[in-house]
């Protein structure tokens, strides 16, 4: 395997014309770089996960006994809060009827 010091020789050891040409070389290409107008990746914000979950205590302690992950918990919540707002669109139709 080789070493990243055998890699590339010593900069301070080349002639001075060499690190010259090395180093115009670099600027021009760093030069190019930049107006050749990169776009940088953004970031899309994150969803909720189990990393940003805030728990109760009394839900750690249901988490511990039942052997149950934060992602798993997170699951069970979504679960839950979905059928509620079916339920109420449910009484709603059977009030018009």
């Amino acid at each position: 395997m080789a070493k990243l010091e055998d890699l590339y020789s010593n900069f301070l050891s080349l002639s001075e014309n060499i690190q010259e040409i090395t180093f115009l070389t670099y600027a021009q290409r760093r030069q190019e770089d930049l107006l050749s107008g990169v776009r940088f990746v953004t970031k899309k914000p994150r969803r909720a996960t189990a990393e940003t979950l805030q728990l109760t205590d009394a839900e750690k302690k249901l988490m511990k006994a039942l052997g149950l992950k934060q992602s798993d918990l997170l699951k069970l919540r979504t679960s839950i809060a979905l059928p509620e707002e079916e339920d109420d669109e449910d009484e709603d139709e059977l009030e018009v009827e």
